[in-house]
C-alpha cells in the first residue's frame, strides 16, 4: 500500500469486514485507522489516569460493551450515530481531540427532553384508605393463598408489612 508492505491481522471473520479495513486503510493510511475497541480503552484508561470516581469507569466499560455489541468492532469513520446513542459523543469528542476523526458524527444529535414529574407522597387519609382495602383484597385464584399478605408487602415503603 502506498509503496509499504503491510504485513498486519486484521482480526476480523469475514471478508467484507476485511475489505472495509483495507479500503479505509486505502484512504486515511493503516495508522490513523483507529477501531472502536481501542479508542473505548483509551478513554477508559485516561479515565483511571485522571482519577475518576470507579462507578464512572465501570459505566464506560459497560458502555463500551453494548457499543461493540451493536456496532461491531469497527473503524471510528465507519460509525453512523442515531438518536439513540447517548454516550458515544462523549468517547467520539475524545477522539476527534486526538485527531481520530476530523468531526465527530454524534455532534449534531439532540437528546429528547425529559419532563420531571413530580411524585407526591401518600396522604395519611390516603394511606388508611389504602390499608382499609388491603384487608378486604381478594386471595387470587392463581397464588389462593397469603395474597393479601404480598400485596401489602410489595406497597410497604419499607418492603414489609406496616
Amino acid at each position: 500500500m502506498r509503496g509499504e508492505f503491510i504485513r498486519k491481522p486484521l482480526e476480523v471473520r469475514s471478508w467484507e469486514a476485511a475489505q472495509k479495513t483495507v479500503r479505509e486503510w486505502e484512504g486515511y493510511g493503516p495508522k490513523n485507522a483507529v477501531l472502536l475497541d481501542d479508542a473505548y480503552k483509551r478513554f477508559i484508561a485516561q479515565h483511571e489516569a485522571n482519577g475518576s470516581a470507579p462507578d464512572t469507569v465501570a459505566k464506560h466499560a459497560r458502555l463500551k460493551v453494548r457499543a461493540i455489541e451493536f456496532f461491531g468492532d469497527v473503524s471510528l469513520r465507519l460509525l453512523r450515530c442515531r438518536r439513540s446513542d447517548r454516550a458515544l459523543p462523549v468517547v467520539l469528542h475524545f477522539c476527534v481531540a486526538r485527531e481520530w476523526l476530523e468531526k465527530n458524527p454524534a455532534r449534531a444529535l439532540k437528546l429528547p427532553k425529559i419532563e420531571e414529574v413530580e411524585v407526591k407522597p401518600y396522604t395519611p387519609k390516603e394511606l388508611e384508605a389504602i390499608m382499609n382495602a388491603v384487608e378486604e383484597y381478594p386471595n387470587c385464584v392463581i397464588y389462593k393463598t397469603n395474597t393479601r399478605a404480598r400485596v401489602l408487602h410489595s406497597f410497604s415503603p419499607l418492603g414489609g408489612p406496616g
